[in-house]
């Protein structure tokens, strides 16, 4: 997992010599679950609960609570979901997130 605050390089206007790509911060909520290989760029809000699939892009905030967002760029395929808690109980739900069919399993997001 790769968290960016900048772009790892200046860019300045030739006329004004102000840079023009300057460092963002990046706010991550709490029980966020970032996937291996995952990248999030400057810039970015991730809300509380949300899961980010391996490999995925953020490039823009995710401001819905507990959603699984995917792909390059990250994009939100469920909502409503649920990880193990703190303790590593699983939730009471057998179907955890709406819009699970994208994710390949019909029955939802299992915790």
């Amino acid at each position: 997992m790769e968290i960016r605050t900048g772009d790892s390089h200046r860019i300045f206007d030739r006329d004004s010599g102000e840079r023009i790509n300057p460092s963002q911060s990046v706010s991550i909520g709490e029980r966020v679950w970032l996937g291996k290989r995952s990248v999030v760029l400057k810039n970015v809000s991730i809300a509380d609960g949300v899961i980010i699939g391996a490999g995925s892009m953020v490039t823009r905030s995710i401001g819905d609570e507990n959603a699984v967002a995917v792909g390059n760029p990250a994009r939100v395929v469920g909502t409503g979901c649920a990880g193990h808690s703190d303790h590593g109980a699983r939730p009471a739900s057998p179907t955890l997130c709406a819009g699970a069919n994208e994710l390949g399993n019909p029955g939802g997001v299992e915790g």
